[in-house]
């Protein structure tokens, strides 16, 4: 797991463990150690997954990442980018995201 930005730091020593299977960001923690909690959209915090992603493929390395936000929209860009695996969400974000769009739980 890629989930600090001292791991980012460290990069290409993690990407070079021989035997590793994949890795996974996870956003959340990792826009946390940056200063920008949960500002997943942040310059900085793009370019920081994007290089993660770029660095893993180039020593092709399957890449997965934790899609924080229930957004279909969201989940079909990661699968896009070329992310091999995906974390969709949790419950707790779930109930919170269709409580905050009455649409969504609403029968017609």
């Amino acid at each position: 797991m890629i989930e600090r930005i001292h791991a980012v730091k460290e990069l290409d020593d993690i990407l070079n463990v021989e035997g590793l299977d994949a890795v996974l960001i996870g956003p959340y923690d990792l826009s946390a150690s940056m200063g920008q909690t949960a500002q997943f959209d942040h310059p900085q915090v793009v370019s920081t997954i994007d290089k993660i992603r770029t660095h893993a493929s180039a020593r092709q390395i399957p890449c997965g990442i934790h899609v924080v936000l229930p957004e279909p929209e969201q989940l079909k860009q990661r699968i896009q980018e070329g992310y091999r695996f995906l974390a969709y969400s949790i419950d707790a974000v779930m109930l919170n995201y269709a409580a905050s769009k009455p649409s969504i739980c609403q029968k017609e």
